[in-house]
């Protein structure tokens, strides 16, 4: 049990330290080594965990679309009234 709970740590930090190193530096720019290295993690983890740099993209990309979707789902849709969509819009706006 423990080996999976840190193999989903490991993964989320991959993740995490590829948010911030993808978005500012892009995808050319950054090197499996720094990413590892913002993760605190073997660099070998990254192939093990995801194929590559190819798919540790994709798996930001797919973090990304879920929270987006859980922020609309719980923030935007269903308003209960006009009053409520404008507020619900401006939330929307502020997060992007």
């Amino acid at each position: 049990m423990s080996d999976l709970k840190d193999s989903k740590d490991t993964k989320a930090k991959l993740i995490a330290s590829s948010l911030q190193v993808f978005g500012s530096k892009g995808y050319a720019g950054t090197s499996v080594k720094e990413i590892a290295e913002s993760a605190g993690v073997n660099s070998a983890l990254i192939s093990y965990h995801f194929g590559g740099k190819e798919g540790l993209y994709q798996a930001c990309f797919d973090q990304f679309v879920k929270e987006w979707t859980e922020f609309l789902e719980s923030k935007i849709l269903r308003p209960t009234s006009k009053e409520d969509f404008y507020f619900r819009l401006r939330l929307m706006v502020e997060h992007m």
